[in-house]
């Protein structure tokens, strides 16, 4: 335990050294004005034969949305810095000389994954808690759902940030990334497909079935925001399904990175 936490420190410190982090810094400070922009916009009001109408569900639905877009942005972070956050201790050599000492491949692998998903989840704490404030701030929600939402948005990192690293082993980082971006958008598309009940029933429904719910676990515990009579999600069972699809990708990394022949 000892020598995975010291590994696990010095891969974060690896994770916070790369040049991708003032970028994105760059990104939480722009994110944070955008989401002070989306959630200073007052109720918005109607009128139905000169009678003013109040649209309830509004500020619920835009802290929704807010939320599960922040999310979904910290999961695809994840997947990105995870797509070499391993190879490169292979291309250095220095997966070979920490792999010398007593420990197993399985403990190393998952302590770069520890690294990475650091980094990540530090700015999705931010970007979420900053959110969160800002909107029972304005819109008086109560914040207790969030913290759900936060497991789902952790569960997430965890699923998509092992399959990039185990993508990694195998593909270059470009192709990877680009397979990471392709991943989310897919998968949160039949999500969304699923929601609104417009799928056809072919591979996308099948995906939204029984693929990692990315989009509808971070979206389901804020029900609580929404008026009533809206269409309602179970969350137990899509956070169990991301449960065991997280657990299926670190299984998968382990696998891979055991398998693989590293050469000195």
């Amino acid at each position: 335990m000892n020598a995975w936490r010291a590994l696990s420190l010095d891969a974060l410190r690896d994770a916070m050294r790369r040049r991708i982090v003032p970028v994105l810094v760059a990104v939480c400070i722009l994110s944070l004005l955008a989401v002070d922009g989306c959630t200073s916009c007052a109720p918005a009001q109607i009128e139905v034969n000169g009678v003013p109408q109040q649209l309830d569900g509004l500020p619920g639905g835009m802290g929704m949305l807010t939320l599960v877009v922040l999310g979904l942005w910290v999961i695809t972070l994840a997947g990105i810095l995870c797509a070499d956050h391993l190879r490169n201790t292979l291309e250095e050599g220095y997966a070979t000389l920490a792999l010398s000492r007593p420990v197993s491949r399985t403990s190393y692998a998952f302590a770069r994954l520890a690294g990475a998903l650091g980094v990540a989840l530090s700015v999705g704490a931010v970007l979420m808690a900053a959110a969160s404030y800002l909107i029972g701030l304005r819109t008086g929600l109560p914040l207790s759902p969030v913290l759900v939402t936060a497991l789902a948005c952790t569960l997430g990192a965890i699923t998509l940030g092992a399959f990039s690293m185990c993508l990694s082993l195998h593909l270059p980082r470009l192709a990877t990334v680009l397979l990471v971006f392709a991943a989310i958008g897919t998968i949160s598309l039949s999500n969304l497909l699923g929601v609104t009940q417009y799928g056809s029933g072919g591979w996308l429904s099948a995906i939204d079935r029984i693929g990692p719910p990315l989009a509808t676990s971070l979206a389901a515990p804020l029900q609580a925001w929404l008026p009533p009579e809206w269409a309602r999600l179970e969350t137990g069972p899509l956070l169990l399904r991301l449960l065991a699809w997280s657990a299926i990708a670190l299984f998968q990394l382990g696998i891979e990175f055991r398998r693989m022949e590293i050469r000195g």
